[in-house]
Parts: structure tokens; C-alpha cells; sequence
């Protein structure tokens, strides 16, 4: 059977290169259009040649998801779509809103493996109420089916070709981000996990590993093929299991040998940890501060970090030689001013290299934002209409003090790489200027990328023209 996937941001998803592999094992073909690079509706051919077109999506493209699907269904009415990724499976009652005929409420690769047996083995699309995972329209009706039970082995190789076969710009990019697993099992409330484990409670185990060899050959295979400057290691927390870190490490450092960044929580890290990761070949470790209000963190957010966990780690990081990059948000209910300043001055302590810097976007159906409607930031539950194409841009918050928090999210990555510059902004940030506010924050976008991962001039113009061109 013939797979089209598409999907809008110019990046590999790992949802779409997970079950592309995993239909590989079946003889199944996997092809993949990116909309921000190529417009999907002029796809014709492609389109035609599908027998089922996947499309992954994220939350804050809601609108973008009803209008690619009219298009699609304007150039091939026949032809089944089913709506996949995160989003759908927090969401199933967007299949009601748009002309799609399916939805993946659960993990995708064994809900598409038997969805392609049933259309394989029938013209009219027939049984599909047996598809655990499935939510569907027949006869005007939508139809959700039971729940799967969670993938306990994941031990599959990733299909990347889906998008360097046809992708130049992805293909050839220094950085090659891989992920090691699947699953967090903290509830910060601004995050979808704590959503997730209460849909698969019961289950199966919510947090699983690649078995070690198996990813060391998916990033060997990966470099042999493609090349890769440097790694990162996109999981939510890299160091969750410490046996599995430290064996994949020693690993690491023999086989693949290259420069790598990862992401962890600082509760998980001791310093035999971070003296592996060095030896290993780790640059940059991306650990989330949130706010630098302990208080926001752990009541507010329900982070269950404390600072001196956070100050610890640090310490760890500077002694091994290894950068530090937090990730911070800014425009969390209840916060002031002084609050997000703290956030700069927190991170300028712990000796931060980079610091990534965001505006809170409350999604619907979240903890944050209950906490949003409860503390009067939000004087209505959210719909997906009111969100912001990107987490960069502005609050969906309306309270007067949030043009100060997106001003100081702004110079935050400036403030923390040069320290000297704190007192200067610490003023200019009641300036009503956005455009200003916000030059600087596109520029700082731009270096920390390329500093944080190490990459070549050229590579980081290509990142940003994609960023560029996804906002």
C-alpha cells in the first residue's frame, strides 16, 4: 500500500519516521509532504497515488488542519485521510470539524498497520470497528473504538528516507536529532504528559527505552548514510533510566563518536552521570528552569524542581565542562515583573550558556490552564482558534502586565549570555516598542541555535529559514 504523509513545519517528526518504519517491515510505501516547503495542493500526482494520506499535526495548527484537508478532498474525494500525532490523540473531537474520515487516537503504528490490511482486503474500507485506536465516520456518525494497549517493545528501526528521499534541505543538515524513547512520567501541568497517563492508564508501562543496540544502530545507520556533524537527543528526559544512560553511553563514545546535546531533568543527574556524558562527547545539556521562582515552579507549574537541584547540576555541568542551555517561560499566571527578572538573574547564577526563552501557552484541557481560568488570566476556557502560531510570539493571556513578560522573554537569551547587559534591559523593558523587542528575539533565536548545537553558519540559515517560514 501506498502512505502519503503530510504535515506543515519543515522538520522530521518522529511520530511519521517511527511508523514509517514500522510499515516497512510489511512491504507498506511511506512518502511524506511537507506543506511550508511545497504546497500540498499542488501535489496532485502524489496525492493521487496514495491509498491513504496520514496527516500529523500539531496543536497550534488547528485552522491550518481543516483548510489542508478541504484542499485534499478537493483534488481526491476518495481517498481516506486520517489525522494522527498528539494533538489528535488529546483532541479525537477535531475529526468533527473537519472532512477527514479517520483519526489515530493511540499510538499510530499498529493502528495503521491494520488499518492497511482493511483497506487492502476490501474496496468498501469494511470492519473497521475492530481497530483498536481508531476513531471513525460512517454514515454521517462518528465511531470511537477502544483504546490500544501501549507498544511495550519498541524495538523497530526509524524510516528517515520518508523525508530525506525527497528532502534536500533536511538531508543534508549538520544535526541529526534522534529519540531514545518514549514517555515522561512527571505531570508538570503545562505539558501533555500528564494528559497522556491519564488516557493510557492501565495501558501498559507509559515510559519505554529503545533497546540500546537497537539505537546505536539507528544513529550508526543514520551518520554511515547521511552524515552527522552533531546529535541531539530530543527526549523529554534523556536521563530518566540510569542503567540504560550509562550502558548506552560507554556505547556511544566506541561506536558513533560524535558531539551530541541532550535533554534531562536536574533531579536525575549525579556527577558519575555528567562525567559520562563528557567522556562520551556531550557539548550542551538542555535542562528546564522554567521561572526562577521556586514557588511558580513547583505550586504554579507542579515542576517538583527544586534550586538548589537545579543549582547542583549546574555545578556538575561547569566542573565537566559541558554547557548549560534551561529552558524558561515567561507569561505564567500569577507572575509579575519581578518574577520573570528573577528568571534572568537565576539563570545568570547557575552559569547558563544559553537561554531558551518562550511565552507559556496554556492548551486547552491543561492543568496550566485551569490554574489560568482559577487566577483570572483567562476569563474563558481556550479554543484552538485563539492560540498563537508559535510559542515565540505573544500570550494568549489579556492581563495588563503582559506586555512587560513578553518584552523581558525577549531579551532574556541576551541578559544571560552577556551578563553586563542586565541592568540595561532591566529598564528598557517597560519601553512600549515591540518591533524592537521583538528584532531581538528573532536574533537570538538565530545565535543561540547555532552556538547551543554547534552548527556551521550555513546550517543555521537553513534552520532559521524553515523556523522563518513555519511561523
Amino acid at each position: 500500500m501506498n502512505v502519503l504523509f503530510i504535515q506543515k513545519q519543515a522538520f522530521p517528526y518522529f511520530g511519521v519516521m517511527s511508523i514509517a518504519g514500522y510499515l516497512k517491515r510489511y512491504d507498506h510505501l511511506c512518502d511524506c509532504l511537507i506543506d511550508n516547503l511545497e504546497p500540498v495542493y499542488k501535489k496532485v500526482e502524489e496525492l493521487r497515488r496514495a491509498d491513504i494520506i496520514g496527516i500529523s499535526v500539531l496543536s497550534i495548527e488547528h485552522r491550518w488542519l481543516i483548510d489542508c484537508i478541504d484542499r485534499i478532498k478537493q483534488v481526491v474525494p476518495d481517498t481516506p485521510v486520517i489525522i494522527g500525532g498528539v494533538h489528535a490523540i488529546l483532541y479525537p473531537e477535531i475529526l468533527s470539524e473537519t472532512k477527514a474520515d479517520m483519526l489515530c487516537a493511540g499510538e499510530g503504528e499498529v493502528v495503521m498497520a491494520k488499518l492497511l490490511d482493511a483497506i487492502d482486503c476490501s474496496s468498501s474500507i469494511c470492519d473497521l470497528s475492530r481497530i483498536k485506536g481508531l476513531v471513525f465516520r460512517e454514515n454521517g456518525k462518528i465511531t470511537k473504538n477502544q483504546l490500544p494497549e501501549l507498544l511495550q517493545d519498541i524495538n523497530w528501526l526509524e524510516d528517515r528516507d520518508v523525508y530525506y528521499r525527497r528532502y534536500k534541505i533536511l538531508r543534508n543538515e549538520g544535526q541529526k536529532q534522534f529519540l531514545s524513547g518514549r514517555g515522561c512520567p512527571h505531570r508538570c501541568n503545562f505539558c501533555f504528559n500528564a494528559q497522556f497517563q491519564d488516557i493510557f492508564r492501565g495501558l501498559g508501562r507509559y515510559v519505554r527505552k529503545k533497546p540500546v543496540d537497537i539505537f546505536i544502530e539507528e544513529i550508526k545507520r543514520t551518520k554511515d548514510t547521511y552524515g552527522a556533524k552533531v546529535i541531539f537527543f530530543s527526549d523529554d528526559t534523556f536521563s530518566i533510566d540510569r542503567g540504560w544512560l550509562l550502558e548506552f553511553l560507554k556505547k556511544y563514545r566506541k561506536e558513533i563518536n560524535r558531539p551530541f546535546m541532550c535533554v534531562v531533568r536536574a533531579d536525575h543527574l549525579n556527577e558519575e552521570i555528567i562525567r559520562e556524558m563528557s567522556l562520551a562527547g556531550c557539548h550542551t545539556i538542555s535542562m528546564g528552569v522554567e521561572t526562577g521562582n521556586e514557588e511558580i515552579r513547583n505550586i504554579t507549574l507542579n515542576k517538583g524542581i527544586s534550586d538548589n537541584s537545579l543549582r547542583r547540576a549546574a555545578g556538575y555541568m561547569m566542573k565537566n565542562k559541558i554547557r548549560l542551555q534551561t529552558s524558561n517561560m515567561f507569561g505564567i499566571p500569577g507572575e509579575t515583573e519581578a518574577n520573570a527578572l528573577q528568571t534572568i538573574r537565576f539563570n545568570i547564577e547557575l552559569g547558563t550558556s544559553f537561554a531558551f526563552a518562550a511565552m507559556l501557552m496554556p492548551l486547552p484541557g491543561t492543568g496550566i490552564e485551569k490554574v489560568a481560568l482559577e487566577r483570572g488570566w483567562l476569563d474563558k476556557p481556550l479554543d484552538f482558534d485563539m492560540l498563537p502560531q508559535s510559542f515565540f510570539s505573544r500570550s494568549v493571556f489579556k492581563v495588563p502586565e503582559i506586555k512587560i513578560l513578553e518584552n523581558v522573554k525577549d531579551v532574556a537569551y541576551w541578559c544571560v549570555a552577556y551578563p553586563k547587559l542586565y541592568k540595561l534591559f532591566e529598564k528598557l523593558v517597560r519601553v512600549r516598542c515591540r518591533p524592537f523587542f521583538q528584532l531581538l528575539d528573532r536574533m537570538g533565536i538565530f545565535f543561540r541555535y547555532k552556538r547551543e548545537r554547534k552548527l556551521s553558519l550555513l546550517d543555521a540559515i537553513r534552520m532559521f529559514w524553515r523556523y522563518r517560514s513555519s511561523r
